[in-house]
């Protein structure tokens, strides 16, 4: 035993006090997963935020997209600190943080140490002529960027050192997923090259927190560009960090409650058939696919949906969209 006093982690206020008691506490809204709330984070004048469990926690979503957490992120924005001291905070505020009186407490981690997550910080800057013709290709409108929370880049920084500055020939363009998570990514670049810098774990799932309360149709798809091209014919999607990162049984049970039909948008290729696959036969999610002539399939030229529209325009791509939509996935 070692006379120290017990390190603070979530175990450690979670073992003493519920997720329920602290967003009661800091948010003064009784947890109701049925309920919309007027947002106690900012001036809201109309009820536009839920309380919401995804993989077995308690959320707190904004649906205007401006916030989104546990409880520790919800103290971490009322008291504008970082995650440590939300710890410190709770316990102090729920007067857990007390040495036992009787016995020296064994000073042990949770779990071990884990690699410090990558810092990436950016300078946004308006988005130039470069940048509007290349979003303008894919009929990206500047409203949707702003509702994605995508940025154009003057600067990109590792911690403290600059990694990018801002080249016409090379632009990069941040896309947000608050709590510091970003995926910076370099359209320009070749293949072989390192087209994306990424400090996002799997639990992030691209497009999310944009998603409605509820809908006809949900497509999960491979890239936040395609979400963001959906998103410009009125069809909701989300995306996982890649094809090969699962989504979790738990968060495909919660949008199959908010939308009657889920359909996967992979690649037709090895990699998006078995991750369509995977899906199809643990979710009971049916895929689609961009085919390309194999098999005695169609030709449509194009691996993705971004590429479709990029290639072939809004009005025929709309054409191709409404069909889909009346004869084969909603009924």
């Amino acid at each position: 035993m070692i006379n120290v006093f017990p390190k603070i982690t979530k175990s450690f206020i979670l073992n003493r006090i519920t997720e329920i008691e602290i967003m009661e506490r800091y948010l003064g809204l009784k947890v109701d997963t049925n309920k919309l709330y007027k947002s106690p984070l900012r001036v809201d004048k109309h009820p536009t935020c839920k309380y919401t469990y995804w993989n077995g926690r308690l959320y707190f979503k904004d649906f205007n997209g401006s916030f989104n957490g546990d409880c520790f992120n919800v103290v971490q924005k009322i008291h504008s600190t970082n995650f440590l001291d939300s710890l410190y905070i709770i316990a102090n505020d729920f007067n857990i943080l007390k040495k036992p009186k009787k016995e020296l407490v064994e000073y042990i981690f949770d779990k071990p140490p884990v690699q410090e997550k990558l810092s990436i910080g950016i300078k946004s800057q308006p988005f130039t002529d470069i940048d509007k013709q290349y979003w303008d290709s894919y009929f990206i409108s500047e409203q949707s960027l702003e509702k994605y929370f995508v940025y154009s880049c003057k600067q990109v920084f590792i911690g403290e050192n600059i990694i990018y500055n801002y080249s016409k020939k090379d632009p990069a363009y941040a896309y947000y997923f608050g709590n510091g998570n970003y995926k910076i990514y370099f359209p320009f670049r070749k293949k072989e090259e390192k087209r994306f810098i990424n400090n996002c774990n799997n639990t992030i799932i691209q497009g999310y927190w944009q998603l409605p309360k509820e809908n006809n149709l949900l497509i999960i798809t491979k890239s936040y560009k395609d979400v963001i091209c959906l998103s410009e014919f009125n069809i909701h999607s989300i995306a996982p960090q890649s094809e090969t990162c699962g989504l979790t049984h738990g968060l495909i049970r919660e949008l199959s409650q908010r939308f009657k039909t889920i359909i996967s948008l992979y690649d037709f290729d090895l990699t998006g058939i078995r991750g369509a696959n995977k899906l199809y036969k643990e979710e009971n999610i049916k895929p689609i696919f961009f085919t390309n002539g194999r098999f005695n399939s169609i030709d449509y030229q194009a691996k993705d949906f971004s590429d479709y529209l990029h290639d072939n325009g809004f009005l025929k791509t709309k054409e191709l969209v409404d069909g889909l939509l009346t004869q084969k996935l909603i009924n």
